[in-house]
């Protein structure tokens, strides 16, 4: 295996999004999960509840916030469960919670329930959302102050005659969290790292354990989490399509953790995260943490297992104390920021800081040439053929790098090659055309072949691409406010044929930056296994007719309809149905996620000027003939 869980991709994948993971294990006192009854040489899957505590209300009335109430929900889920979990606050939402339920701020500590920074969402407890000011035009000194200022002082609502004008005496952003819970946050969410949150004491030690080498698992969102239960609905149209056209439904939660732990290589671990925001149901968490204590092979997690987080040597006063001499922290808030430690860093970081207060997160689009992704194309397969083990050893190394998407609309692609150990290597589309003749033989046999002869094979070179040649734009403004989508004008859009055929649509709801979640029953996979085999000729085909459960309309049964599936995303179906027939002698049901075609595919949700939410889709970027061959064919890295 190519990819260790390190420490540094634990930070980077939560920065990626709120679909991002981290895993690390919970303290090991025997109420995480019973993995002890594993068998020799099989390893867990890790899993992690995250919660974004980062819309802070209005207080229209006396008693606490609905807020404050979920929190204080989960928190006591959670020690009734006797696990722990990861929560990302803003720090209008954390004075809130402390106003309202103290009791819940020193269970926390007990717990030490890993606390996160998510920034920016929200930032007065006691008026409507403030976000991080917009640095655009200011000096790099005046930039710093302004950010200081947000992030140590509570601001002014927006309704109010002095909008964005620090309050007195009121801490605000990171320093509420810090003077509000009594803990640093960890460099574990949506915001919280480069210079400017080191001086404010981030950045101490983390303990870790034997989960630091899992392998991330796509992350799951809130629709994934809740499924089609009602409290996340499909919108009525995908982008110009009804409604079960190919409106795929939401896999199961259990489900999808029941196929993983059936379909996947158990010699390695893994890791997946949650993310829901205050309207989760605890029932759903109830239900998840039952499931998961039933078996023996999942283990229940949270960062900084040992809790160094919550130490005294890791308290912010003291950090505080031993670097600015204060005696408080209310005199933070009177301190001017450090400008001869932040400017020399200030340039690397200002354009994201920004945009999102945070520096840049690894693993965006790149450009579309193979060359970005690295590796020498050949479609002349560097191995006549491949054994039945070889092709187990390719179905493990693609079960073992799923892709991971971003706040902005990027799925994730595939790996740029399969390799089979240490030495060897293959091409995407030998994998592919390996998976496709072994089962189709098993289909047609009974069993599966001892080899698979392999024949020189180009990749998707039919996808269907299309240029998209209007300007994308970025409003900066309302990218403060979290607004993710670039624009394009309405009569630019493309045909919705088009969009349908590069892949798995969306979620369906009104995060339509988030992949879906779906699953295949077997007997569909190797039906289109058959019509595969029986029409490929010299290349992978850039699309794949897939029956799929779809939603008709609210109300009504799901019903079967064919969907166009990317190379891509029926790869890892392939990988799937390969294993369960090699390991347990039968097929399996199997899971898909939207995908990019290549891994250096741009990739990201576009919406019409002016237009609503759902009007959004996901553009896989033009990639012509000639780049999607070489990005299939490579077979060693540069």
């Amino acid at each position: 295996m190519r990819t260790s869980f390190s420490i540094a991709c634990l930070l980077s994948l939560w920065l990626m999004g709120p679909a991002g993971q981290i895993i690390a294990s919970a303290q090991d006192d025997g109420r995480r999960g019973n993995t002890s009854s594993l068998p020799s040489g099989q390893r867990p899957i890790y899993f992690t509840f995250g919660f974004h505590w980062d819309s802070p209300l209005r207080r229209e009335r006396e008693g606490p916030v609905r807020g404050s109430v979920a929190i204080r929900q989960m928190t006591d889920l959670l020690e009734r469960q006797g696990i722990r979990a990861h929560y990302g606050f803003v720090g209008a939402v954390a004075q809130q919670l402390a106003e309202d339920f103290p009791e819940t701020v020193a269970k926390m500590r007990k717990l030490k329930i890993a606390v996160g920074y998510h920034g920016g969402a929200g930032h007065n407890p006691r008026g409507p959302h403030r976000q991080q000011p917009d640095i655009r035009g200011l000096s790099p000194d005046d930039a710093i102050r302004a950010l200081w200022t947000f992030e140590t002082r509570a601001l002014y609502p927006d309704d109010h005659p002095q909008a964005g004008q620090p309050m007195p005496n009121v801490p605000g952003g990171w320093l509420a969290i810090q003077m509000a819970l009594g803990v640093t946050p960890l460099q574990t969410d949506a915001a919280g790292r480069g210079a400017l949150f080191e001086a404010l004491g981030a950045g101490y030690p983390m303990s870790t354990d034997e989960s630091s080498d899992a392998l991330p698992l796509p992350g799951l969102h809130e629709i994934h989490i809740y499924g089609d239960s009602g409290r996340f609905v499909v919108p009525p149209t995908y982008y110009g399509w009804h409604v079960g056209e190919f409106a795929p439904v939401t896999v199961d939660i259990l489900e999808w953790f029941r196929i993983l732990a059936e379909n996947l290589p158990r010699d390695r671990a893994y890791g997946s995260r949650s993310m829901s925001h205050a309207n989760m149901d605890p029932n759903v968490v109830e239900r998840l943490v039952t499931f998961m204590k039933s078996r023996g092979d999942f283990c229940i997690t949270a960062p900084d297992p040992e809790g160094w987080q919550w130490k005294p040597e890791s308290s912010p006063l003291g950090r505080y104390r031993k670097r600015y001499a204060v005696k408080s922290l209310e005199e933070v808030m009177a301190l001017p920021p450090p400008l001869d430690v932040l400017r020399p860093r200030f340039n690397q970081e200002v354009t994201e800081l920004g945009w999102r207060g945070r520096p840049p997160a690894p693993g965006g689009p790149k450009s579309e040439g193979w060359k970005a992704a690295g590796g020498t194309p050949s479609r002349i397969p560097q191995h006549a053929s491949l054994s039945r083990g070889d092709i187990l050893l390719a179905a493990d190394d693609v079960l073992s790098h799923w892709p991971h998407y971003t706040h902005d609309g990027d799925f994730g692609g595939p790996p740029g090659l399969v390799e089979l150990d240490e030495k060897r290597s293959i091409s995407l589309a030998d994998a592919f055309q390996a998976f496709v003749r072994a089962i189709d033989e098993w289909r047609a046999a009974g069993k599966l072949p001892h080899s698979v002869a392999l024949k020189p094979m180009r990749g998707p070179t039919d996808f269907p691409t299309y240029r998209l040649d209007a300007r994308q734009t970025l409003d900066l403004r309302q990218r403060l406010q979290g607004y993710t989508p670039r624009e394009i004008p309405r009569e630019a859009l493309p045909d919705p044929r088009a969009v349908a055929r590069q892949g798995l649509p969306p979620c369906g709801d009104f995060h339509l930056w988030i992949p879906t979640h779906t699953r295949a029953d077997a007997a569909d996979v190797t039906a289109a296994v058959k019509r595969v085999a029986e029409t490929m000729t010299d290349h992978v085909p850039g699309a794949i007719l897939l029956d799929l459960l779809c939603h008709v309309q609210q109300g009504q049964p799901d019903v079967k309809a064919e969907v166009a599936v990317n190379p891509a995303e029926f790869l890892y179906a392939l990988a799937q149905e390969y294993r369960a027939l090699a390991t347990h002698g039968k097929p399996n049901d199997v899971v898909l996620v939207s995908m990019k075609v290549t891994p250096e595919q741009t990739c990201r949700l576009l919406l019409p000027q002016g237009g609503n939410r759902f009007e959004g889709f996901i553009h896989r970027g033009y990639l012509s003939p000639d780049v999607l061959d070489a990005a299939w064919t490579r077979t060693r890295r540069n």
